[in-house]
C-alpha cells in the first residue's frame, strides 16, 4: 500500500493483544499485521503493517485491550527495523 500513514491510529489484527508497549513495538517491527482506525483516513479499517510505512510516519500503537497506546516516529525507535 505504502500510503501516507501519518498520525493515524492503528489497532492489533487477527485478535492479538499485546500486553505492554515492548510487546507493541515488536509486534510491529517485526511485520505483524494492524487495522487503521482513524476515520477520516481513505484506508480506514484496511490492515497494514510496518513495512506500508514511511520514513518519518508518525503513528499511533493501541496496546493492552485497547487500553493504552504508544506514538511512534518511524526511523526513530529501533536502530535495527529487521529483528
Amino acid at each position: 500500500m505504502k500510503e501516507d500513514l501519518d498520525g493515524v491510529t492503528l489497532t492489533p489484527a487477527y485478535g492479538a493483544n499485546p500486553k505492554t508497549e515492548q510487546e507493541a513495538l515488536e509486534h510491529f517491527y517485526k511485520g505483524k499485521d494492524w487495522i487503521i482506525n482513524y476515520p477520516a483516513h481513505r484506508w480506514a479499517g484496511s490492515y497494514c503493517s510496518f513495512r506500508d510505512t514511511n520514513p518519518g510516519d508518525q503513528v499511533k500503537l493501541r496496546y493492552n485491550f485497547k487500553r493504552d497506546a504508544v506514538i511512534v516516529t518511524i526511523g526513530s525507535d529501533f536502530d535495527d527495523t529487521t529483528k
